[in-house]
């Protein structure tokens, strides 16, 4: 995921989408979604166990992504709304199945630095109540009772046509949920429209 990511990123960067007729305008709102890579960090001794089985061939698939996004400009350059964002850590083997979703609810903040909203450098921060669920074939479902969690993050915008830009971002969250901090980091290539 992480190579596809790179790969589609220089092409992005270097594409013949992007021409310089191609103005960034300014919109009245924005949505946003994104899908990337995940690293999760679990709470104390299950992230050895998680890392342990990993290390042994467990087959594991991470998966981060921002949906449901919703924006509107404060400005030319920063942008206010709400976004789900979500991540996603399934493993299998011999027919076992375990999926653990956590999702973080947030009123989210973007901040472009040197240009319009949608281009150049920009940071991320996100907050909201957090929840974590796990799906099993094997020994039930769990959902966790709501906590709080805070991202923060950036990356850089990229205007593709005036009213589409796509972005590459790196965020890291922390969920405190039930007392226990679960962390993730997040590369994820979105879009902005």
């Amino acid at each position: 995921m992480r190579s596809f990511i790179l790969i589609f990123s220089i092409f992005v960067l270097f594409s013949p989408f992007q021409t310089q007729a191609a103005e960034n305008k300014l919109e009245s709102w924005y949505t946003y979604w994104g899908l990337g890579w995940a690293n999760f960090s679990y709470p104390g001794g299950l992230n050895t166990t998680i890392n342990q089985a990993k290390n042994q061939g467990l087959s594991n698939v991470s998966v981060a992504l921002d949906m449901f996004g919703f924006y509107w400009p404060k400005g030319e350059h920063t942008i206010l709304g709400f976004v789900v964002n979500g991540a996603g850590d399934r493993f299998e083997e011999g027919g076992v199945e375990l999926q653990i979703n956590s999702y973080l609810v947030s009123a989210s903040m973007m901040h472009f630095f040197n240009n319009k909203i949608g281009k150049g450098p920009f940071a991320r921060v996100d907050v909201g109540p957090a929840r974590l669920n796990m799906d099993t074939n094997f020994a039930g479902n769990f959902n966790s009772e709501w906590g709080f969690g805070v991202l923060v993050g950036g990356g850089v915008g990229i205007p593709i046509t005036s009213g589409t830009r796509m972005t590459i971002n790196a965020n890291y969250t922390i969920r405190r949920i039930e007392g226990e901090n679960l962390k993730i980091l997040g590369i994820t290539l979105g879009g902005l429209f």
